[in-house]
């Protein structure tokens, strides 16, 4: 129970950071702060379109905010050498440690994926707290993503595994376009995943 509460909490926190919408028909509009906890701890409940946009939201958080293009915010600790790195200390209320973070990113994707994402050693525990190395390798970039106006259509669908694109914005300082990702999802234990890290 302690441990789904942890999961529910690090999602509500996710599609906050995202603020992101999706929707019904081939295409959907979803609202998340309509979605109960329920919904929100199982990715579903308000429709297969609603799922499918709450997995691309949370992808694009890990993406943006944790591993790919950004990090967990940090506290302005002096940095603490380990092995090959120097890490400090990671300063969020919901993602405070690896088995945190760990079940937060097995929620959103399948488990090849989510091994994959978690080898390597951006982040690790010490002495019972999150840190995240300075060293790790992050991406600059000079756009944000916008997903305001999130869009999903489903393209193809089994009981077992689908093929969706996710319509959305890419923003830079001087304009804004129309950007899609192609997405794959597959059941694993009774809840849809994505397949891999999208962006």
């Amino acid at each position: 129970m302690k441990k789904a509460a942890c999961i529910l909490l690090i999602l509500s926190v996710i599609f906050s950071l995202c603020a992101c919408n999706a929707a019904d028909s081939g295409k959907t509009v979803i609202n998340p702060e309509e979605l109960n906890e329920q919904e929100l701890a199982t990715l579903t409940g308000a429709g297969f379109n609603a799922t499918m946009a709450g997995l691309v939201k949370s992808n694009l958080f890990f993406v943006e905010e944790v591993f790919i293009y950004g990090h967990l915010p940090v506290s302005d600790s002096d940095a603490v050498k380990d092995g090959s790195g120097n890490y400090v200390p990671v300063d969020s209320s919901t993602i405070k440690t690896i088995a945190d973070l760990t079940d937060a990113v097995n929620a959103v994707y399948a488990e090849d994926a989510a091994k994959k994402l978690l080898k390597g050693k951006d982040y690790k525990d010490i002495e019972g707290k999150l840190h995240y190395n300075t060293k790790a390798n992050v991406k600059k970039r000079s756009f944000t993503f916008d997903c305001s106006e999130l869009e999903i259509s489903v393209s193809e669908k089994t009981d077992s595994s689908c093929s969706f694109t996710a319509y959305l914005k890419k923003v830079t300082d001087s304009d804004e376009k129309d950007y899609k990702i192609d997405c794959s999802a597959v059941l694993e234990n009774g809840n849809w995943k994505l397949e891999k890290v999208y962006y």
